[in-house]
């Protein structure tokens, strides 16, 4: 794990307070979200963050683990010691979203390749400690390549369940061109996976075998 520097999270929060008009305004706003995202770095270079309209005030600011786990106290550390910030609500985990079933995967050195992700499918797998484990299928992510298919489904599940749910009710995450035969009948369309998801699992997910991760 890379180390944390937590010395630098009070003059990151010093920078944001300074920085914080321009970028409701959306003044200098490509500068300085770059100095956004190096600065939050420089704390971990693990964490991703995201700029939203605020539940209850006019944005929101998400540090995000990036689903990992480990990074989990090191995102609550950071939030817990920002200052009083009069326009911004804070987050530690990205929220669900209302979306298009569209994602963008960056590809390197062609730009950005959009998905249409309303046709995919899923299938629940129950593990031994309560959790799910969840298999995704997608016939147009054959030229994604394997790191790039567990992001794209990473991202997929956040923007639907939120980074919380994903956390705490996932014991691992796989996107495939197509769902093997054995489970394949028990798939249902994407659109579902929130309220399947908030059902207990026993009657929800199937009972595999498979050893979560």
């Amino acid at each position: 794990m890379t180390t944390f520097d937590r010395q630098q999270i009070d003059p990151f929060w010093k920078w944001f307070g300074r920085a914080s008009n321009k970028l409701i305004r959306g003044v200098q706003k490509e500068r300085l979200t770059t100095q956004l995202d190096r600065r939050l770095r420089r704390i971990h270079p693990g964490l991703i963050w995201e700029i939203r309209p605020g539940a209850s005030r006019p944005r929101q600011l998400t540090i995000s683990p990036n689903l990992d786990p480990h990074l989990r106290g090191v995102v609550q550390e950071i939030i817990f010691a920002a200052p009083p910030l009069k326009h911004w609500d804070l987050s530690a985990v990205r929220q669900a979203k209302d979306w298009n079933y569209r994602l963008l995967v960056r590809k390197f050195g062609a730009g950005h390749l959009e998905i249409d992700v309303s046709k995919w499918s899923f299938v629940l797998l129950c593990c031994s400690r309560g959790k799910h484990q969840v298999l995704l299928s997608g016939e147009n992510v054959s030229l994604l390549a394997k790191k790039q298919r567990w992001r794209a489904a990473g991202e997929v599940l956040v923007n639907i369940l939120g980074e919380e749910t994903v956390l705490d009710a996932m014991d691992g995450f796989e996107l495939v061109l197509r769902l093997p035969s054995l489970i394949a009948t028990r798939a249902k369309p994407i659109s579902l996976l929130r309220e399947t998801v908030t059902v207990p699992p026993a009657g929800n997910c199937l009972e595999s075998g498979v050893q979560c991760v």
